[in-house]
């Protein structure tokens, strides 16, 4: 396409960007709702939170071949952990509806897709209602 421009949007997204400072990339986090181990945790599953005087068991472990961190064991709601690499914290996991946009000039196309892969950040894979899966910016985080 020339001249234009395509792109996801996603509800604001709770995690973006990378820590501000070393004391912010070592703090905690509490997870919003239960996470399986093995899953890909998006930002809203995990909310900064203030570390415990005790150290904590790992609970993320970053996925070389997807780019992203895996939970490497089940946390319930409300549990504690030390906070993953904020750069690979999943911004859209396998399954969430988004909604892709088409410009170019004053016309805009959008049609709701799928997210087929987790990513965070880069381009991912979406399905479209059609059933056709093809490549999409990644999200951006909705100001």
């Amino acid at each position: 396409m020339t001249g234009g421009t395509i792109r996801l949007a996603a509800a604001a997204l709770a995690w973006a960007g990378a820590a501000a400072s070393q004391a912010e990339a070592e703090s905690c986090v509490r997870a919003a709702g239960p996470i399986p181990s093995g899953s890909v945790p998006a930002g809203e599953a995990l909310q900064r939170h203030a570390c415990p005087e005790e150290p904590l068991p790992a609970a993320f472990r970053y996925d070389p071949n997807e780019s992203v961190v895996r939970a490497v064991r089940s946390l319930a709601e409300g549990e504690v952990a030390p906070a993953p690499p904020p750069f690979a914290v999943a911004r859209v996991e396998p399954g969430r509806k988004l909604r892709l946009q088409a410009r170019i000039g004053a016309v805009v196309v959008e049609r709701e897709v799928e997210a087929v892969q987790a990513t965070a950040g880069e381009n991912l894979f979406v399905r479209a209602a059609d059933g056709a899966v093809f490549a999409a910016p990644a999200p951006e985080a909705e100001r």
